[in-house]
């Protein structure tokens, strides 16, 4: 399976294959498609729960959710990670 990710607008219900990617499809009678809708990361809360009660079709496993954070990192406002000397304090 061939798989491609690009950035589109929605326009009155379509949606365009670029360019550089029509020659690909242009023999295919149908596609699978993933619509994914940007959301404001600070406004994601934490807790796996909450994010597999309202992300159920993303997440259906503990390794889909770390998955998913690593392709779409949380950012969190005033966050500083900790340094490697105060891990083990």
């Amino acid at each position: 399976m061939l798989a491609i990710e690009f950035k589109a607008t929605i326009k009155n219900g379509f949606i365009k294959i670029p360019d550089e990617y029509q020659q690909q499809f242009e023999r295919q009678k149908s596609v699978k498609v993933i619509l994914m809708k940007e959301e404001n990361a600070s406004a994601m809360s934490l807790d796996k729960d909450d994010i597999l009660l309202n992300h159920p079709s993303q997440v259906t496993s503990t390794q889909d959710l770390i998955s998913q954070l690593l392709s779409t990192p949380l950012e969190i406002e005033n966050f500083f990670p900790l340094k490697r000397e105060e891990i083990y304090d």
